[in-house]
């Protein structure tokens, strides 16, 4: 048994931090799934899974010469698949840009992701490393947890320019306001059109395709 320190965020989230283990992640949904413990004294005692540093990197192999759009959804699974240790996680890619991962709990659980790409020849690309080419691998943006409360996440990427990745998060998003004051906010409904787009599609999805789909 440790101390943790409870650590909220900007996001409206909370975290367990100790020393020597990843940040553990818990929003509302997983809060009521922490189980109770008796430690003898009035206020709960809550079992919380840590995991040991490092971090995980999750490396996404792209097929070769990929461009597009990228949705990769963490679901919750009794089945698990997580050697003791493990925190390099290699996650194929769909011909048209969908990946869904189960029964990895720590990929749902911590709270915050490192996310890089397989290279050509094998290698893992630094996720720090912030290359200068035009066309590279760049997030868009993640959802933590839908309106239903489910302990589930999907995170959007793209294969692009830095101006392609802005207008992939105008798919996802309803634009309020005019000129410098307009308000991103968040589109359930957008993003569930995109979302099954890339995992019905056989081929990348560029995104003045999925805009094209999106306006009829």
């Amino acid at each position: 048994m440790v101390s943790l320190k409870i650590h909220p965020s900007a996001a409206g989230e909370y975290g367990w931090i100790a020393p020597g283990y990843v940040r553990h992640n818990a929003r509302s949904a997983l809060l009521k799934q922490l189980k109770l413990c008796t430690n003898g004294e009035r206020q709960p005692c809550f079992i919380v899974p840590l995991y040991r540093e490092p971090e995980p990197v999750v490396a996404l192999a792209l097929p070769q010469r990929f461009r597009g759009l990228i949705a990769v959804e963490l679901t919750p699974t009794d089945l698990l698949r997580l050697e003791p240790g493990q925190r390099l996680f290699n996650i194929p890619i769909s011909a048209g840009g969908y990946a869904r991962i189960e029964g990895i709990p720590i990929l749902t659980r911590i709270g915050s992701l490192d996310w890089t790409t397989v290279q050509p020849d094998g290698s893992i690309a630094d996720p720090m490393d912030v290359r200068p080419e035009p066309v590279q691998f760049r997030w868009v943006h993640s959802v933590h947890e839908p309106p239903t409360g489910d302990p589930y996440r999907v995170h959007f990427f793209i294969v692009g320019t830095f101006e392609e990745s802005n207008r992939a998060k105008r798919l996802l998003f309803d634009i309020e306001g005019e000129g410098t004051k307009n308000l991103f906010v968040e589109s359930p409904a957008k993003r569930a059109r995109v979302l099954e787009m890339l995992r019905s599609a056989r081929s990348p999805v560029s995104v003045d395709e999925a805009e094209r789909r999106l306006r009829k």
